[in-house]
């Protein structure tokens, strides 16, 4: 398993790095349901976490608030996420739909975007990317997320114990 130095911000604010891997899926993973509860008791919940709070994510990527500040991380800002929150690593491409800002000018079936999977929803920092409007960070429920996308991966270890990306997009 790779393990990567990853800057991450613990319970109490305070910067530290760690070695991390990503991901614990295998290809024959389900995703779970959603919890019935609101964005806003999903704030609440991490709010009061031991592992990390809203103002902590908030604070550590104030940097991808912005869509200019958001463009082209959302890979390292999606391991970091994983090292502070928990969950898995997904990647999804091929936009469904054209997005309100696409930075990168690339057509819609070559945009590629990474986020974490965790409890049914997807918890994405780097959303504003695509969507100036979107939530900061942006929690929605997987199925939802999954919808706009053509490809879902998950990274992590597959039937025969090999790391790497796995789809997901069979199971939808």
């Amino acid at each position: 398993m790779t393990t990567v130095p990853t800057q991450v911000i613990d319970k109490n604010g305070r910067q530290t790095t760690v070695h991390k891997s990503v991901g614990k899926a295998s290809a024959n993973q389900r995703i779970p349901a959603p919890r019935k509860e609101s964005v806003t008791a999903i704030h609440r919940r991490l709010s009061d976490s031991d592992d990390a709070s809203m103002s902590g994510i908030r604070s550590y990527f104030k940097d991808f608030s912005t869509p200019e500040g958001s463009s082209n991380f959302c890979e390292g800002a999606s391991i970091d996420l994983v090292e502070m929150i928990g969950g898995e690593m997904i990647r999804v491409t091929g936009l469904v739909e054209e997005p309100t800002r696409n930075p990168n000018s690339a057509s819609q079936s070559a945009i590629e975007h990474h986020a974490v999977l965790k409890n049914g929803y997807v918890y994405d920092v780097t959303a504003r990317q695509f969507e100036p409007d979107a939530d900061f960070p942006e929690i929605v429920p997987a199925e939802e997320f999954f919808a706009k996308w053509d490809q879902i991966e998950v990274y992590g270890k597959d039937d025969d114990g090999e790391e790497g990306w796995n789809s997901l997009s069979d199971e939808l």
